[in-house]
C-alpha cells in the first residue's frame, strides 16, 4: 500500500501489482485465443484489478511520468518505466526525476493501467479491460477506514466485464462515478 518507503516495499508491491499480473496476461493469453474458449460465443476477456490510486488524470504523476506512461506502445516501455521507478526509489530521486514520493501502490496500478492498454492493441482477439472495484470491505480497505460496499458490492464492475455486453470495450478503464458507488461501472480517463 502507498506510504511504505524504501526499496523492498516498491520492488514487493510492482511484483504484486504490476510484474506478476503482465506475467499472467503473458502466459494465458496465447492460450486464449482459441475461438470459443470464452464460453460466451465470443472473444475471450482479460479483467485486471486496478485502482483509482492509478489513474493520471488526477494522480500524483508529472507531466512527462504520466505522458510517457499513457503513450507506452510496448510492454518494454512500460516495463522500462517501471525499472525506472524502481531505480528512483532506490536512489532516493522520486520527486527529481517525476515520480510521486511513497506512492508505490498508485505506481504500480498505473504500470498495469499502461501493460493493459497494450496487451488489448497487441491482442485484438481478446477484450482486455482494467477496472477500479471501488472501496471494498477488504483487509486492504479497512487500513484506511470503513469501506462505502460490500466485496460483492465491488464485484460488479469486474464481473460486468468479464460476461456481459460491453460492446467490444478493450483497452478501457472502468469504474463507477465513486469509489462509494455501487453499479456496474462505465468506461473512464485514467
Amino acid at each position: 500500500m502507498d506510504g511504505k518507503q524504501g526499496i523492498e516495499p516498491a520492488e514487493k508491491t510492482l511484483a504484486t501489482n504490476f510484474t506478476g499480473t503482465l506475467g499472467m496476461m503473458s502466459a494465458f493469453s496465447p492460450l486464449m485465443r482459441r475461438p470459443g474458449l470464452d464460453g460466451l460465443g465470443g472473444r475471450s476477456r482479460i479483467v485486471n484489478l486496478s485502482s483509482v490510486g492509478g489513474k493520471l488524470s488526477s494522480g500524483p504523476y508529472g507531466k512527462e511520468i504520466a505522458s510517457r506512461l499513457k503513450s507506452a506502445e510496448t510492454l518494454d516501455e512500460v516495463e522500462q518505466l517501471g525499472r525506472e521507478y524502481l531505480e528512483a526509489v532506490r536512489t532516493k530521486r522520486e520527486k527529481s526525476s517525476g515520480w510521486p514520493t511513497g506512492k508505490n501502490y498508485s505506481v504500480s496500478k498505473a504500470l498495469l493501467n499502461a501493460a493493459s492498454e497494450v496487451v488489448a492493441r497487441e491482442n485484438g482477439d481478446i477484450l482486455v479491460n482494467f477496472c477500479c472495484p471501488g472501496w471494498c470491505d477488504s483487509d486492504m480497505g479497512r487500513l484506511i477506514g470503513q469501506p462505502g460496499k460490500s466485496n460483492e458490492e465491488g464485484a460488479r464492475v469486474p464481473l460486468k466485464l468479464a460476461v456481459e455486453d460491453i460492446g467490444g470495450s478493450t483497452g478501457k478503464y472502468w469504474e463507477n462515478e465513486s469509489v462509494y458507488a455501487k453499479g456496474s461501472g462505465r468506461v473512464a480517463e485514467w
